[in-house]
C-alpha cells in the first residue's frame, strides 16, 4: 500500500463512511452510530435523516440491562440481532 492509499483509509469521505482501496479489493467501510441500534440513515451532504421507506430500525435495550441478567444465551441472541440489522444495512462497523 503507497502513503496515498494509506492516508485516504484514514480520513472519512462523508459521514460515517470512510475510503477503501480498489486497487487492493478493500472495500468502503460504513459505520453507523450504535450500540443499541443501527441508526437510520442520513443524507450523504447533511445531517439530516434520508426518510426512506425501509428506514426503521429495532431500539435494543441498554447493554447494561443485558449484563445484568447474566445471561448468555440473551446476550448472543442480542448480538446476532444488532448483527443480522447492521449487515441488512451494510454497515461493518457499530460505533459507540
Amino acid at each position: 500500500m503507497i502513503l496515498e492509499e494509506k492516508a485516504v483509509m484514514t480520513h472519512a469521505q462523508s459521514k460515517f463512511s470512510s475510503p477503501g482501496v480498489l486497487r487492493l479489493g478493500i472495500p468502503e467501510n460504513w459505520m453507523s452510530d450504535g450500540p443499541h441500534d443501527v441508526r437510520e440513515e442520513l443524507l450523504w451532504d447533511q445531517w439530516n435523516i434520508a426518510k426512506w421507506t425501509n428506514d426503521s430500525c429495532i431500539a435494543f435495550p441498554a447493554l447494561t440491562c443485558l449484563a445484568a441478567t447474566w445471561n448468555p444465551e440473551l446476550s448472543y441472541i442480542y448480538g446476532s440481532n444488532i448483527g443480522e440489522e447492521a449487515r441488512y444495512r451494510n454497515k461493518n462497523v457499530l460505533l459507540g
